[in-house]
């Protein structure tokens, strides 16, 4: 599949009228990571389920020293051939090219507290500054889903993509100066429209990355909950070579058997029509959220009593036949 057929402008930009179906949502993803500054984001743009006229800006930053910021807020201000919530804006200057920027407070924290039970669904201050200008560019043509998801309660439109990260991250602690950090990294985004109410969420695993040589590799494992029961929902794991697609079967799923203890390291196995891929991942960063049915997000790895799942989210490093990658890993569970 080429990006030059596939996405449109009209594909990547918010639909310019909400159809009347109930908890229908529109959702953009972009997180990357630059493993020689150690620093890297994963932010969440999407239309709130209960009122899709809202948009619900999440972002989190993996700062060099091991910390981490968080955000998260509700807004709506129009971008042109984009989208804008309270702080955060996004724009598609060009199928395969988005600015993606914000600026205003945030919250630090650290891995330890994120691993632990949330105390609430509000957490506050103290607040930091954040500055954020970072231009993704695709260099892998676009995963599209199809007409598989249509039945699905997640969305019923999908599409995903490798890319590159290069900007500028300005981080300010209560009364210090202003700290620059350059991001040149790698990049991954996604883009999903339809219905988004997660009763009978199950589980879900989203892992993918690219290494020097030009090989790349996504993977997305889902399944539902219905009567009690598992019941398989869409799994599937393609490679990317030379501008091409090809199927993958996969193996070596890293499940969460410890919610606040996931493993640091797995090994996942790739069989397609090129080759066999063994590749060896290694967590770099590891952040946890939870979420109720509508994915309103909270810091911290609920119960049954206060979200539906909880996630962690988990810049990785992999290693395949001595060829070093970089890529995410993310794992979902119900609660």
């Amino acid at each position: 599949m080429n990006t030059k057929i596939f996405p449109t402008k009209q594909d990547e930009i918010p639909v310019s009228e909400l159809p009347d179906i109930p908890h229908w949502s529109e959702n953009y993803c972009f997180e990357g990571y630059d493993e020689q500054s150690n620093i890297g984001f994963w932010l969440h743009l999407g239309r709130w389920p209960r009122n899709p006229q809202l948009w619900r800006e999440q972002l989190w930053v993996y700062l060099p020293d091991g910390s981490y910021t968080s955000m998260r807020g509700f807004g709506s201000h129009p971008v042109t051939d984009g989208a804008g919530g309270a702080l955060m804006k996004l724009r598609c200057e060009e199928p395969g090219r988005w600015r993606l920027q914000f600026e205003g407070p945030t919250r630090v924290s650290n891995e330890m507290r994120l691993k632990d039970a949330p105390a609430s669904y509000l957490s506050d201050g103290p607040f930091a500054a954040l500055r954020f200008n970072i231009e993704f560019l695709e260099n892998q043509p676009a995963w599209h889903f199809g007409d598989v998801l249509k039945d699905e309660n997640w969305c019923h439109f999908h599409y995903e993509q490798h890319g590159t990260l290069k900007g500028d991250i300005h981080f300010q602690s209560p009364g210090e100066d202003w700290q620059r950090f350059t991001m040149d990294g790698t990049g991954y985004r996604d883009h999903s429209r339809g219905p988004r109410e997660l009763s009978t969420f199950g589980g879900n695993y989203w892992i993918h990355g690219q290494f020097a040589n030009g090989r790349a590799f996504s993977l997305m494992h889902v399944w539902k909950v219905e009567n009690g029961r598992q019941v398989p929902a869409f799994s599937k794991a393609v490679v990317y070579q030379d501008g091409k697609i090809f199927n993958a079967e996969f193996d070596g799923i890293p499940y969460v058997t410890d919610r606040h203890n996931p493993s640091k390291s797995y090994t996942l196995t790739l069989k397609s029509e090129l080759d066999t891929m063994v590749i060896q991942g290694r967590i770099k960063r590891s952040v946890a959220q939870s979420a109720d049915t509508f994915m309103d997000s909270f810091d911290g790895t609920a119960d049954s009593d206060t979200g539906v799942l909880f996630c962690y989210e988990e810049p990785t490093e992999f290693i395949w036949n001595g060829i070093k990658g970089s890529g995410h890993t993310e794992r979902a569970e119900r609660t």
